[in-house]
């Protein structure tokens, strides 16, 4: 792990976690596909069996060893904050302490959607 210990919530490395919204996030390497916000190691997990890319992780302290697992061997950055720091960053009893910006797919075309549909047994 590529781990990266911050003490202020206030760097450029951890920008897009506590200065951009959902629009920039969406622009983020326009034109190409931009980055999400995963909150919560369950979340994180999900997006990564369904082979979505982390571009980094944001963990509070405590929680590494149990965001470790999850990471494993990538060399995405993950920065760490003390518990005070990241509890000032919205929504700390949701995230749990663990958040990832995850880069974002390609929209899927109208067919692609209409099998999911098919395929889900919903009607």
């Amino acid at each position: 792990m590529n781990i990266i210990k911050l003490s202020d919530i206030k760097t450029s490395e951890i920008e897009i976690y506590t200065g951009l919204n959902e629009k920039q996030l969406k622009r983020f390497y326009e034109p190409d596909q931009g980055l999400f916000i995963c909150e919560s190691t369950r979340v994180i997990e999900r997006a990564l069996l369904k082979g979505y890319e982390p571009e980094s992780f944001l963990v509070e302290e405590s929680k590494l060893n149990e965001v470790s697992e999850i990471i494993g061997e990538r060399n995405t950055p993950v920065y760490v904050l003390p518990y005070e720091s990241m509890k000032r960053i919205t929504g700390y009893s949701l995230t749990g302490g663990v958040l990832s910006a995850m880069k974002r797919k390609p929209p899927l075309s109208v067919l692609e959607c209409s099998k999911l549909f098919a395929n889900s047994g919903f009607r």
